[in-house]
């Protein structure tokens, strides 16, 4: 498979996602400024291979999930703190699975969820929630290669880089309104994204550039093969 990464101009980073602008929409980005020198990356596999051969939706739609963890991992720091956010529809097939991620066996486990009900079986819209979980860099791959987790439906996930001290207020952070938010991108050195329909990842960068991200990345995936 081909990986490709573009750069974008930062302004364009909501729109690449395609969720949206509703800041009622809780996979909205975060209503305040991103900081100057941030930059915007999209990485996706191409539907063709090196020999030309078509790649299904499907099997790049894997390969992206895989990717999430790929870009985390050479980009997260040892002093640095991965916490995944998702966002989307309590369902089942989407936002529901991910209850199974959010502590071990002894209950075990760094988690935040807005509340969310549902009084009317007549309304078809399903209700929409937040779940927000400190992961270790394997227990997110878990999650990523997750299909009954809808990240490459309805759900937004999103991997946050931030020093331990904001773990917890990340974990308590609400909509895109929430005041903390600037305080969070401020500390934050890259947000790793999926996109609607699931076929590439944008990623907002702090301290590293896009050129420095590709040759990491490619270092990795080359290494895998």
């Amino acid at each position: 498979m081909i990986v490709r990464i573009n750069q974008l101009d930062a302004r364009r980073g909501e729109a690449a996602g395609g969720w949206g602008l509703d800041e009622n929409d809780l996979r909205c980005d975060p209503a305040c400024k991103w900081p100057v020198g941030t930059q915007v990356i999209q990485v996706l596999v191409l539907d063709q291979d090196e020999r030309q051969k078509v790649l299904g939706l499907d099997f790049r739609r894997k390969q992206v999930r895989k990717l999430i963890v790929d870009l985390c991992n050479v980009l997260v720091d040892d002093d640095r703190a991965l916490v995944v956010r998702l966002d989307g529809p309590v369902t089942t097939t989407e936002l529901l699975p991910v209850i199974n991620y959010l502590t071990d066996a002894r209950g075990t486990g760094r988690f935040s969820m807005s509340a969310f009900d549902r009084f009317d079986d007549t309304d078809p819209r399903p209700a929409q929630a937040s779940v927000r979980v400190y992961l270790a860099p394997d227990q997110l791959a878990e999650l990523a290669a997750d299909r009954d987790v809808g990240i490459d439906r309805e759900v937004r996930l999103r991997v946050f880089d931030v020093p331990e001290d904001l773990i917890n207020p990340l974990l308590d952070t609400g909509g895109p309104n929430d005041e903390r938010w600037s305080e969070i991108i401020d500390a934050t050195r890259f947000i790793v994204s999926t996109t609607r329909g699931g076929e590439s990842l944008v990623c907002h960068l702090r301290h590293a550039s896009p050129s420095d991200v590709k040759a990491r990345l490619t270092d990795r995936l080359l290494a895998q093969v």
